[in-house]
């Protein structure tokens, strides 16, 4: 071999590093064009299909109110619209139980107190169930991502030894309807926020919450029967080490599936458990629930 000349190995190598600098390339401008179509998209979505409002069905525009738009599913609130939902503000601050002026209800002042923390940003209404209506049962499920704008309003300091997971459903529950709604609530929230992202994949990786035993629906009987028919209707694959479990749901009506479902979590050794839920049914809602609720099927 000539001395200097570059042997067959060194061509070889420089001709993948070649090859690689060309893919590389190409990637970079196809990646280009791609965002280049996503804004042009984009523009044509808000000039010849605004987005519309969820309640009032007008159009607005979605950079005016950003928190609350959730433009990849097409589906968002307008500032006015977004004014009129009830705020869940002096609520009770153990169980979220609205109208309690930021005190302690009389439950939770005495032996009915939840072994949980309950966090809602609003008080359900005739605007939230008409919201959880399509999206639950009318099978419009991208409405997940508004649910999710909307849950994640409050301010959540998900720092540490956090384990997130969504409220189980019975497997004929989950088969009649197609999703679990607190599955996909999760994760859209876990899109928007690092900390309960990084909590949903320790979730995944740790034991699991099932529902082991079908029930009648919650707001189908009446309040005092709630607490009998959950016994026993939750348990947990595998062990914890003490983490505080972060439970994910739409509503929280009388508080006793979250009981149910928390001292599962304990007997399983978990720490502290604090659920997370977009609504707080008041007492003088709780039994009007069960009317507007379409879904018979037992959880």
């Amino acid at each position: 071999m000539t001395s200097g000349a570059p042997s067959r190995d060194e061509t070889d190598a420089g001709a993948a590093a070649a090859g690689g600098g060309a893919h590389a390339a190409r990637s970079g401008k196809l990646a280009r064009h791609l965002n280049t179509l996503q804004r042009v998209g984009s523009l044509l979505l808000d000039t010849y299909a605004p987005l519309l409002c969820l309640f009032c069905d007008l159009p607005f525009d979605a950079g005016a109110t950003s928190q609350q738009s959730c433009s990849a599913s097409r589906a968002a609130i307008c500032p006015d619209c977004f004014a009129d939902l009830l705020r869940n503000g002096g609520a009770c601050p153990h169980c979220a139980l609205p109208d309690c002026h930021g005190a302690l209800c009389p439950e939770c002042l005495g032996s009915r107190r939840l072994p949980c923390r309950v966090l809602a940003p609003f008080v359900y209404d005739s605007n939230i169930a008409f919201l959880l209506r399509r999206w639950k049962y009318e099978g419009q499920r991208s409405l997940c991502e508004t649910a999710a704008a909307l849950l994640l309003i409050q301010h959540l300091d998900v720092t540490g030894d956090f384990v997130a997971l969504a409220t189980p459903l019975h497997w004929r529950r989950r088969m009649g309807r197609g999703f679990n709604q607190s599955e996909d609530l999760l994760s859209a929230a876990a899109r928007r926020h690092s900390g309960l992202n990084a909590a949903q994949q320790r979730g995944r990786r740790g034991p699991q919450l099932r529902r082991c035993r079908a029930t009648t629906k919650q707001s189908l009987i009446r309040r005092r029967e709630r607490q009998r028919n959950l016994d026993t209707a939750f348990e947990v694959d595998g062990r914890f080490r003490g983490e505080h479990v972060f439970l994910v749901d739409d509503v929280c009506t009388t508080g006793e599936t979250a009981r149910a479902m928390t001292r599962a979590l304990h007997r399983a050794g978990a720490g502290k458990v604090t659920l997370l839920c977009l609504a707080r049914t008041p007492h003088w809602r709780q039994e009007q629930h069960s009317a507007q609720d379409g879904d018979k099927t037992p959880r």
